[in-house]
């Protein structure tokens, strides 16, 4: 039925503010503007609207006041079919589609993934106490810097960080290109007129493109910038209360960019399209495509082809590009659209992206731009949480038994772990950091425990905890609706295993005190399914028990680890003991191992030496278990017995057989003649080796004598002293994470140089070479090295070379304060926690409990003044006061006995982890 030309008229007009639809901003859609806009009485308005609802063409909002939108601008804005023509509420309608309005960060592609680690540094800087900090926000030409500093404003807005009646104002440096002689007046104001930071009123200054300005002038900004952070009274200068951001496009590397990050407190860097997760190039492909077909009024699909080539371009001008060769295609194709349809092809693409793609057969099938957006790692991590939720709330309403719910929240676990070792992608950078440090408290649970964990499930309580921290509003909202829930599960889980909630116990107690943050329930109830399953497979799979027991730093837990992963089995628990030790002190450990396997059948210790086999002269008895005692251990025999008992042969005849055969064997090799070197294997391959070389080679004088030579582990450990390296080389010595077996040469285990801070094995073989002083500066320049890079790994928001010098100074002060040399063995780990505590101070994850807390200030005030002196001009720099909590840690960390200091494999795997 034709309109009349009133109704005509209204419809336009609805079509037209309906494409530009915000919904923040809903004053277009109200009868009364309706009615002004089209030059009629409110009354016709009103009465032509309302037949317009039942004629199907426009939507009704019910509420005060009613509002009215086109109905088929409608489902282009919400990319989805409306059956209804009235709603209760604006709400309502918007859930209809999925797009209920997002809030600052949210509204950025990627802000939980590529983007995370910005929108993290962003919002500690507008959060960071009394004022903020001011930012370098660097990135390429159409990155979204602007964007992100609207939604810094947003943020702070929101979070309440900044004040009411706050604005964002920007400047554009690029104007004073030519004579920048009015830029400092224009920011900061003058006698006669304000400038930005005035008129921001204590909201967000964006200085775009301020690299245009010239290096002085930018100097004095940058100046005036950090006095007016640092004023102590915060209101004397109207620049302290105002958060800086300031953006360039230059390179990170460039000379103007690194004095800026030098003195700037916090330096964002975007990423460029090309280098985003291919999931947000998609849904930034999508996003553009669904603007445009609301701009035109028409429906958008595009060919499979030229979607990949839009997905895998690289644009000069990033998203700003992409975005404007979508319009540029959008217009190729309008000229053949017809029914509100637009289709774009291959033949509308730029030239330069159509010659770069390859073709495919499915090219040609078409991708309507209303199609959901992939499913994002985290979306299905979520997924995953809400399965454990589903299955638990089954069990509560009794539709599944307690063991049926735990076989389900099993397999979710399981599900969970797989994906995020084989399909999930990292998202966010602190993960992989994270993973690092909690390695070796797995491992020494696995230890004191005597159960299997594996890096599974350091993986996952890793992501647990990154999710917990840094998660975003999704997943706190999650937690947040099912936390009474969490409760009841993780109780529920606790009650069916009291040995898994002590481990879990243990397990978060040492996450308090590595990374000082408290587990929630959702991390307790992955760690109670997972340590579950560990301990009811660890109680029935073994039947016997191997211990090795020797003298020397790790040699034990060595021997003990390569034959446990040659025979792809827990078979071997260590004790290592220092060469002082006595009999007494080594009968407790052992004792607790021989606890742990009381129901084994069959107990072989192995001992280096034969006064060790009268240990089992100090051992209580063990009921229906046999021991047996073999001295002079060595990893052939450790590897035969292993076998032995895995395969349950009877132990008596074993043995004489087996110590029969490993009689040693004495092979001499003449002194080789060439150049001097130094050998690099691993087991885990090149790279592993090679950066344990590089390691090496970046810690010792450019010019040496001596060859450091990357060797392949496997070749030397099958071939020997016949490897090729040998009739090329003098060997010296080789460096590793696994002996290769090569006995003609000393073999020198990285743990060891990391656990001593240093190798008498490795000094000899450079002490021709570097003579005393050159092998000091060695172990110096080695110690700096492993603590800087486990530094910067672990610092994503300050500078992290900047900490380090001042956690040095602090840290070599307060050991002439009290008194205490810091030996190699805590340095790196130190460090690391003292540089990570002024990032955990900024997002407030710091500890603020300490068992005790009272009585550690009242007995150790001295300690507390001392660490006071020695952090002044740090905490000063950063506006920070440590709390004693925190003081406590470092103590504890400092005094703890050093076998349980635990630092030894973790720093290993960070030497060795894949970058």
């Amino acid at each position: 039925m034709a309109l009349s030309d009133t109704k005509a008229d209204l419809l336009r007009y609805l079509d037209r503010v309906t494409r530009e639809l915000s919904p923040g901003s809903l004053a277009p859609f109200t009868t009364m503007r309706i009615a002004s806009e089209c030059h009629v009485s409110r009354n016709l308005a009103s009465q032509y609207l309302n037949e317009l609802v039942r004629e199907g063409h426009v939507i009704k909002v019910e509420g005060r006041p009613k509002l009215f939108f086109h109905h088929a601008a409608m489902e282009r804005f919400l990319q989805c079919r409306i059956a209804g023509m009235e709603y209760a509420s604006m709400e309502e309608l918007l859930a209809r589609g999925g797009a209920l309005e997002q809030q600052d960060f949210e509204k950025a592609i990627g802000h939980d993934l590529s983007l995370s680690v910005c929108v993290e540094q962003l919002k500690s800087a507008v959060a960071y106490p009394p004022q903020g900090l001011p930012v370098l926000l660097v990135g390429d030409h159409g990155t979204g810097k602007e964007l992100l500093a609207n939604l810094t404003f947003e943020y702070g807005v929101n979070s309440g960080a900044l004040p009411k009646g706050a604005c964002f104002v920007e400047v554009d440096a690029s104007r004073y290109e030519e004579s920048d002689s009015g830029a400092e007046a224009d920011i900061f104001g003058n006698g006669s007129r304000n400038g930005a930071v005035q008129k921001a009123h204590g909201g967000v200054v964006y200085i775009h493109r301020f690299d245009h300005l010239s290096q002085t002038a930018g100097n004095r900004i940058v100046a005036r910038i950090l006095e007016g952070v640092s004023s102590s009274d915060g209101i004397s200068d109207a620049a302290s209360s105002v958060r800086f951001i300031l953006g360039t496009a230059r390179p990170a590397s460039s000379p103007r960019v690194l004095g800026l990050s030098r003195v700037l407190p916090i330096t964002v860097q975007l990423p460029r399209y090309a280098e985003r997760d291919e999931n947000e190039r998609m849904v930034l492909v999508m996003h553009f495509l669904r603007t445009e077909g609301r701009r035109v009024a028409a429906d958008v699909s595009i060919s499979r082809g030229a979607l990949r080539a839009l997905v895998q371009g690289d644009f000069a001008e990033n998203i700003d590009g992409l975005k404007s060769c979508v319009a540029t295609c959008c217009a190729n194709a309008y000229i053949g659209c017809s029914e509100g349809k637009l289709v774009i092809r291959q033949y509308h693409l730029p030239l330069h992206l159509l010659s770069a793609t390859s073709s495919r057969s499915d090219d040609d099938q078409l991708v309507s731009s209303t199609r959901r957006a992939p499913v994002t790692p985290n979306a299905r991590i979520l997924a995953f949480f809400q399965r454990l939720a589903d299955h638990f709330g089954a069990y509560e309403s009794g539709d599944i038994t307690f063991d049926e719910f735990c076989h389900a929240a099993l397999e979710t676990i399981h599900d969970y772990e797989d994906f995020l070792n084989f399909d999930g992608k990292v998202t966010n950078p602190r993960m992989e950091t994270y993973e690092q440090v909690l390695n070796p408290i797995i491992e020494e649970i696995d230890s004191a425990y005597g159960i299997e964990l594996t890096r599974k499930t350091a993986r996952a309580l890793a992501q647990a905890l990154t999710l917990q921290l840094w998660g975003g509003i999704r997943f706190s909202q999650w937690r947040r609706d099912k936390r009474e829930l969490l409760v009841r599960m993780s109780a529920a889980l606790s009650h069916s295993s009291r040995m898994a909630t002590t481990i879990v116990e243990q397990m978060a107690a040492k996450v308090r005190s590595t990374l000082g943050v408290e587990i929630d329930e959702l991390t307790a109830v992955v760690l109670l399914v997972d340590v579950k399953e560990v301990i009811e497979a660890s109680t029935d799979a073994r039947d016997f028990c191997g211990v090795i027991l020797c003298h020397g730093y790790a040699t034990a837990t060595s021997i003990a680890d390569a034959v446990n992963r040659i025979l792809h089995a827990r078979v071997f628990e260590a004790v290592d003991m220092t060469y002082d030790q006595q009999m007494a002190d080594v009968v407790s450990p052992l004792t607790r191992i021989l606890g742990r396997y009381s129901f084994a059948r069959e107990v072989v210790i192995l001992v280096d030496m034969g006064s060790l086999s009268q240990v089992a002269d100090a051992l209580p008895p063990m009921a229906g278990t046999a021991i047996h005692i073999v001295s002079n251990v060595s990893t052939g025999l450790a590897l035969e017995i292993g076998a032995s008992l895995m395969s349950h042969e009877d132990m008596r005849e074993a043995l004489e057989r087996i110590v029969g055969t490993c009689t040693p064997a004495i092979r001499t090799i003449e002194a080789a003649r060439g150049e001097e070197a130094i050998l690099f294997c691993s087991e885990a391959g090149a790279p592993a080796a090679d950066k344990l070389r590089k390691l090496m080679s970046d810690s010792l004088p450019e010019q040496l004598p001596v060859r450091l030579v990357t060797c392949d582990y496997h070749e030397l450990e099958r071939m020997g002293s016949q490897a090729p390296a040998f009739s090329s080389y003098c060997v010296r010595a080789i460096v590793g994470t696994m002996d290769p077996g090569v006995a003609e040469v000393p073999f020198i285990a990285l743990e060891d140089i990391l656990y001593a801070g240093s190798s008498d094995a490795l000094d000899a073989a450079l002490r021709q070479a570097l003579g005393p002083d050159g092998i000091a500066l060695f172990h110096q320049k080695l110690l700096r090295n492993l603590t800087l890079r486990n530094v910067v790994e672990s610092i994503t928001i300050l500078n992290p070379e900047m900490l380090y010098l001042e956690a040095d100074r602090a840290m070599q002060k307060l050991s002439a304060l009290s008194g205490r040399t810091i030996d190699a063995r805590r340095q790196i780990a130190l460090y690391v926690h003292l540089c990570g505590l002024i990032e955990r101070l900024v997002t407030k994850n710091f500890v603020d409990t300490y068992p005790d807390a009272e009585a550690f200030e009242r007995d150790h005030h001295d300690f507390i003044d001392w660490f006071r002196q020695a952090f002044d001009e740090m905490c000063r720099r950063y506006r920070v006061e440590i709390p004693v909590t925190e003081i406590a840690y470092v103590h504890h960390m400092l005094m703890m006995p050093q076998e349980k200091a635990g630092y030894k494999n973790s720093i290993a795997s960070l030497v060795l982890e894949d970058e």
